[in-house]
């Protein structure tokens, strides 16, 4: 019987591409975690995001992208709160009107009054009603 020598084939090695550094905004430290937050959009139109990431992530204001992935989440998710809203124009018409909101000027002065009548006819009252429960 011979003996057959077996030669192993390197792999080539695979480059990783270097972490991608998000900036970050620590805003609390928590025994080994840290609270903080960052945007994954833009400054046109941020989509502003809070977590926590092991406090030995965090280094220069940055932590890597794949601990921000993650990052055990902190708040609501409102898209699953608030799956739909609609909002009927008539029923938003006579919802203003019945607080004296009429003209543009109105609007702009009883800002409060528009951010009730959206409350009421969004649900989100009865969001938040449940949620001090």
């Amino acid at each position: 019987m011979t003996e057959e020598k077996v030669t192993e084939e390197k792999k080539p090695e695979r480059k990783m591409p270097p972490p991608q550094m998000v900036a970050v905004q620590v805003l609390e430290r928590r025994g080994k975690s840290a609270l903080v937050q960052w945007n994954e959009g833009t400054n046109a139109e941020p989509d502003i995001r809070r977590g926590y990431v092991p406090d030995k992530a965090l280094g220069n204001g940055e932590v890597e992208d794949k601990v921000l992935a993650k990052a055990a989440p902190y708040g609501r998710d409102w898209a699953k709160v608030f799956r739909t809203i609609t909002i009927e124009p008539a029923e938003l018409d006579r919802a203003i009107r019945a607080r004296g909101v009429f003209t543009l000027d109105d609007l702009a002065r009883g800002s409060a009054t528009m951010q009730r009548v959206l409350f009421e006819l969004a649900g989100i009252r009865d969001v938040i009603r449940k949620a001090k429960e």
